[in-house]
């Protein structure tokens, strides 16, 4: 995607340079493209998207966790996690436990929430995301559905997996999706923006930006860097 750059009347002969800045998200923070005035003390710096694609972009495959130490029952968690996250923690294999565990507090002991449930006393186990992955860390003897109503599944603080009956409560982890995009924009500007002030000050302008038009408030957003600490190039 191009757009005719806009810039501003005595900049019309300043140096052009183009940058290529990471995000890590669920989501496109690409969905509108835009337009950045932005002056730095004396210096002003004109910023237009120049290009974002698929090609551009790669998925991680992986999750960022996070754990909410409010005890609810399943569905609550579940409803938290869908509204504030993406949803309740789904866990592929044993690097994406590793990582869940991570987030909780050192010394915790109490049991978790995850995603994982069955709507009966029947398989299959399911993730609330609806994914199907096969790993299955139980303790000793579980799954055992005592009493006919453990359709819910919790991991304890040292990722051994038990189910339980949904209406207790208990803290959760919730996760978002880590994708990585890389998007392209052409700086004009008549003097250095490699300036590492004026580096954090575009980035930050930027942040606000994407985040007005939907980036989420978790998102991660940083220079790609080149050669060294270069982020901006001649062309």
């Amino acid at each position: 995607m191009s757009l005719l750059f806009t810039v501003l009347p005595h900049l019309q002969d300043a140096n052009s340079v183009h940058c290529q800045m990471n995000t890590l998200h669920k989501s496109s923070p690409c969905q509108h493209l835009f337009v950045i005035v932005l002056q730095v003390e004396d210096q002003v710096i004109v910023l237009q998207l120049v290009d974002y694609s698929p090609a551009l972009s790669s998925s991680v495959n992986s999750y960022v966790f996070y754990f909410i130490p409010n005890n609810m029952i399943w569905t609550e968690a579940q409803t938290y996690c869908r509204k504030h996250h993406t949803d309740l923690a789904t866990v592929n294999d044993k690097t994406d436990l590793d990582e869940l565990l991570k987030t909780l507090p050192k010394g915790f002991k109490s049991n978790i929430w995850i995603g994982l449930y069955r709507t009966n006393a029947q398989p299959p186990w399911v993730f609330s995301d609806g994914s199907h992955s096969l790993f299955r860390p139980w303790l000793s003897g579980q799954p055992n559905n005592y009493d006919g109503i453990q359709h819910c599944v919790y991991t304890d603080p040292n990722g051994y997996w038990n189910d339980w009956t949904c209406t207790d409560q208990f803290a959760f982890i919730c996760y978002v999706e880590k994708t990585r995009q890389i998007v392209r924009l052409e700086v004009k500007s008549s003097q250095n923006v490699n300036d590492p002030a004026v580096k954090k000050e575009i980035l930050a302008k930027v942040e606000q930006i994407l985040k007005e038009n939907g980036l989420g408030e978790d998102a991660k957003i940083s220079w790609m860097m080149f050669s060294g600490e270069i982020v901006f190039h001649r062309v």
